[in-house]
């Protein structure tokens, strides 16, 4: 019988050709090959009957546009290729062949390499890599990390990281998948789901956080691709798994049963950047809405550049609050919404009332219970540096903090915050804090060191125990795991 082939070039971008084909069987004395072109230039392409790596016959296609059907002879082939030779200049040739006498028609064979891999189109690439890492909880952390080739751009793209705890004794782990559409009026739309699970107590007994986190995401195609403006929307559900006792607080030798609390929070985030090597900026809106509460901010980012290259004054401002919320001061279920002056890992014995209850920071002692690791800060809410408690507002809340390079080769930064929020009486109270930073990698590794503070961060300070100026340090610790090509860039500093 003859067999009819249906090989759609789907289109990832205005200039590339995709394939993938399906077939149905038809007569015996051919093959038919239903080719579409999903890009705009109508070049010639050559066609080949492939026996393994050799090829049995070429037939050339003159350009054309939408789909166009050929006919092959029948020969003693197993697979068909588009451009075997690579001839024909083309962005991605991942799925440019189709096996005649295999059940997964489309699948090409797999090819293993560790760390990283040059691209080879005519295999489906894995890549895989140790993983190690630590936490208070978890203590060491080793794993297995298996993902796909990160360039160039994919559609299909996954990130698998299964570890076990050494201290916890539990399975752990994070995960991401997505699939990447290229519409036409859409630069990029992504379909995925991200998923961690760590332990977040370890005494008197580990519990685990588990998190899965559905999304989507809109990258709005520019008028001009030269343009520096950019435009995207994200949308995402965290599902969250609480591991607790019961009774939710326990003593040294109270019997207690392992239960779960679980919640959820949506959010929408809308993010317009203008990236230019000179005053680049990056302003957000985020809507977050949950059970019994939605809140609302926006923060700004912005840099005003030195003549030396890559230094210059960076200003960021954040405003926010939540118009709606009627959780009540009785209930202890998380989560607990609210905004911080420092989003900080200080000391908290209400473990499962987590400041960052979305658990998008991986803190590595995110309750505090280490004199030392429990020192670290996010750059969210007020972003203040200080290791406080003051400014914790389910109202409002808003901040600017600025900080300044002084000198290419010198990795100290002097930074200042000045912050304004709602407390429970319905007051406008102000904080403000000055210091200098040793910046290790940009927003990765820093450490901080406030020197002067308002009276009321002081005080508080005090109380937990934090007098002494060099008890006061704080660090910023954030990998973009997720992200390699972001980690890439920042470590080497584009």
């Amino acid at each position: 019988k003859d067999k009819h082939l249906d090989w759609e070039k789907l289109e990832g971008h205005h200039d590339e050709k995709k394939g993938e084909e399906e077939n149905e069987e038809h007569g015996n004395d051919s093959l038919h090959v239903i080719l579409k072109n999903a890009g705009q230039i109508a070049s010639p392409v050559p066609v080949q009957l492939m026996k393994k790596d050799s090829v049995v016959y070429t037939a050339w296609v003159d350009g054309f546009t939408g789909k166009k059907e050929i006919a092959l002879p029948k020969l003693d082939a197993d697979h068909v290729q588009i451009d075997n030779g690579l001839v024909v200049p083309e962005i991605n040739r991942r799925n440019n062949q189709y096996r005649l006498n295999k059940l997964a028609h489309k699948f090409e064979k797999l090819q293993f390499h560790f760390l990283v891999a040059a691209e080879d189109q005519r295999r489906t690439q894995v890549l895989f890599a140790p993983y190690f890492g630590w936490n208070n909880y978890d203590k060491f952390q080793v794993g297995l990390a298996i993902y796909s080739p990160f360039i160039p751009k994919r559609k299909f793209n996954y990130l698998l990281v299964p570890a076990i705890g050494a201290g916890s004794k539990k399975f752990i782990g994070f995960a991401k998948i997505n699939y990447n559409f290229f519409p036409d009026k859409v630069q990029c739309f992504t379909v995925g789901l991200n998923a961690k699970r760590f332990s977040y107590l370890l005494f008197p007994t580990a519990l685990t956080m588990n998190k899965l986190e559905p999304y989507i995401h809109f990258d709005f195609k520019p008028k001009d691709e030269r343009s520096p403006w950019r435009q995207s929307l994200n949308l995402r559900s965290a599902v969250i798994f609480e591991g607790v006792t019961n009774p939710i607080i326990t003593y040294a030798d109270n019997p207690f049963i392992k239960t779960t609390q679980h919640y959820y929070v949506n959010e929408a985030r809308y993010v317009i950047q203008h990236n230019t090597t000179l005053h680049p900026f990056y302003i957000s809106i985020t809507a977050r809405q949950g059970n019994d509460f939605a809140g609302l901010w926006a923060e700004g980012n912005f840099k005003v550049s030195y003549k030396q290259r890559g230094q210059g004054l960076s200003v960021r401002l954040f405003a926010g609050g939540f118009p709606v919320y009627f959780k009540s001061s009785s209930d202890i279920n998380a989560p607990l919404p609210a905004l911080y002056l420092s989003t900080c890992t200080t000391p908290n014995f209400a473990y499962w009332l987590q400041k960052d209850y979305m658990f998008d920071e991986n803190f590595i002692d995110r309750n505090g219970q280490d004199k030392y690791l429990g020192r670290q800060v996010a750059m969210s809410g007020g972003g203040f540096y200080s290791l406080t408690d003051v400014g914790r507002t389910s109202k409002f809340l808003m901040a600017a903090n600025v900080s300044s390079t002084i000198y290419k080769y010198v990795p100290i930064q002097p930074f200042f915050s000045l912050g304004a929020f709602m407390n429970d009486n319905k007051k406008m109270q102000f904080a403000a804090e000055f210091g200098l930073s040793a910046v290790i990698i940009k927003d990765m590794i820093e450490i901080h060191l406030p020197l002067a503070t308002t009276n009321n961060i002081k005080q508080n300070q005090q109380y937990l125990g934090l007098g002494k100026w060099y008890q006061k340090f704080s660090f910023t610790l954030k990998l973009k795991l997720f992200k390699p090509l972001d980690l890439i860039r920042q470590v080497a500093g584009i």
